[in-house]
Order: structure tokens, then C-alpha cells, then sequence
């Protein structure tokens, strides 16, 4: 009876950490492979919640960058059930590492999601 009570805790466990949101990026237009101070770069980010049923507003995803301003963006769109997606407008600065990062996060007691795209730039 333990071993099953084990097993069955493993298996909904391995279930919960599938359950967090997908988060993906794509590069709108060309892509470059360095990135100069003042280049304008439009990201796509597409979010896929797994978990069905989000108590938490795509409004409440949060963007982080290092080396990137955020110029501006689309509203969210869902552009299939449970399906979002929202274009990003980045601007380039230089960094003493060449590293342009740009990160998205979303928590929630279901796992929640973050992912980070990583582009690189010029060094100071």
C-alpha cells in the first residue's frame, strides 16, 4: 500500500512541473547575429498555458532585460484557446559582457512559467 501511495505521489508530482506555462520567442523581420547600441529589435512572445484554467491576467506577465529598453508593445492576443501572443519592442545599449537579455515571467500557484532569450551585442 505505501509503495502505491509512493508511486501515485511521484506521478502527480512529475504532472504538476509539465503544468507550467510555455513560454517561447521569435525574432520578428531579420535577425542579426550582433546586435549594435540603438539596433530596434521586435520580439515575438507566445505564452501556451498548459495548466487550462489561469487565474492570472496576461497583463501580470512580467518582462525583465539587461542591455534592452523596452520601446513599446501589442496588447495581448490569444490567438487560439489558451494561446497568447504579444510582438515586443526592444532598443540595444552596449554591455561590458556583448549579452542582450530579455526575460518573461509569469507567477502562479500552478507553476507558473519564465523564459529568456539571449542575443548578443555590443561590448562596451
Amino acid at each position: 500500500m505505501k509503495k502505491l501511495l509512493i508511486i501515485s505521489l511521484l506521478l502527480l508530482s512529475s504532472t504538476f512541473s509539465i503544468l507550467a506555462c510555455n513560454i517561447e520567442f521569435e525574432v520578428q523581420g531579420t535577425s542579426k547575429e550582433t546586435y549594435k547600441s540603438g539596433d530596434e529589435i521586435v520580439v515575438k512572445v507566445k505564452i501556451t498555458l498548459t495548466h487550462r484554467v489561469c487565474n492570472v491576467a496576461m497583463k501580470d506577465t512580467k518582462f525583465d532585460t539587461k542591455g534592452l529598453d523596452i520601446l513599446g508593445a501589442t496588447d495581448w492576443k490569444e490567438v487560439t484557446p489558451g494561446v497568447w501572443e504579444r510582438k515586443v519592442k526592444l532598443k540595444a545599449k552596449t554591455t561590458s559582457n556583448g549579452k542582450l537579455i530579455f526575460s518573461v515571467t509569469r507567477t502562479c500557484e500552478k507553476e507558473g512559467g519564465s523564459g529568456s532569450l539571449t542575443l548578443n551585442g555590443q561590448k562596451a
